[in-house]
């Protein structure tokens, strides 16, 4: 993706192959990317993945989501370079490598809280940090395992990063994490 792209209120994105944003990918309210299976969703150096959805976090209805386009997994990542900010968003179907933000890539403020993590992978991680967010923090993040499959790792973190226990609920994880 060259130049801005927004994703329209209640509109879709289809992406059928492996797909560097390398200035913004916006999505707003109840839009959707979909990303065909085995293809890759990479924040590239100088690009930004955000949502512009204002106060949602109580009507999942509003949030944004990225998932796989019909069948399969898919590829998020988070370059050296590239920033990351999207609260309000559900991820379904990524690959067992989960959403990967590397090292020297940007979090911003409040940018990874609010998300929900659904149909896992049988192994891997949900969410890998080479960065902490600012504060350390990630707030109302939530694991649904809706495809009941082996529990996977839901965040890996450096080795510098702690992660406290979540809190349980029925066959979702939800809560606070803080990252050190």
């Amino acid at each position: 993706v060259e130049g801005t792209l927004e994703v329209g209120a209640g509109f879709a994105l289809t992406l059928n192959g492996n797909t560097d944003i390398e200035n913004t990918l916006s999505l707003l309210e109840s839009s959707t990317v979909k990303v065909a299976a085995g293809k890759l969703l990479r924040v590239a150096s100088g690009g930004t993945l955000r949502t512009n959805i204002s106060n949602a976090p109580n009507d999942v209805s509003k949030y944004a989501t990225i998932t796989h386009a019909l069948t399969g997994t898919y590829s998020l990542i988070v370059a050296t370079g590239g920033t990351i900010n999207i609260p309000y968003t559900t991820l379904r179907y990524m690959d067992a490598s989960g959403m990967q933000v590397q090292s020297g890539a940007t979090i911003t403020a409040g940018g990874l809280n609010y998300l929900h993590f659904r149909n896992p992978p049988a192994a891997g991680a949900l969410l890998s940090l080479s960065v902490a967010p600012p504060g350390g923090a990630l707030t109302d993040i939530a694991f649904y395992n809706d495809d009941a499959v082996a529990a996977p790792v839901n965040i890996n973190g450096n080795t510098n990063t702690t992660i406290a226990a979540a809190l349980y609920v029925a066959a979702e994880h939800r809560g606070t994490y803080e990252l050190t």
